[in-house]
């Protein structure tokens, strides 16, 4: 095919899709909307709404981690210090410790 027969044909089919587009342009009339429009809205909505809430609560620690960046603040240093101190008061934990040092290690 020359280059001339293919551009002729490109031109015909952009005036062909022109003529239609213009053509379903007019044909609804103006201002109508199918009554099922509004619950297809509806419906696309409400799973972008869910899917967005289910995101935020996938990744909630990282977004909480992502506010509470801000230079290690001295609230965030007592609760690890808090964590630290409440696991040392667990009741055992010396005795474990005394038990791991008399055993005979394995290999």
């Amino acid at each position: 095919m020359s280059r001339k027969v293919r551009s002729v044909i490109v031109i015909e089919a952009l005036a062909i899709a022109l003529i239609t587009g213009i053509q379903a342009a007019y044909a609804a009339p103006r201002g109508y909307i199918d009554p099922s429009t509004g619950g297809m809205l509806f419906q696309v909505l409400a799973v972008i709404v869910t899917m967005a809430s289910g995101l935020v609560f996938l990744f909630s620690n990282k977004i909480k981690m992502l506010f509470n960046r801000h230079g290690g603040s001295a609230e965030t240093t007592a609760d690890d210090n808090m964590l630290l101190t409440q696991m040392d008061d667990v009741p055992g934990a010396e005795e474990d410790d005394e038990n791991e040092k008399k055993a005979p290690a394995l290999k």
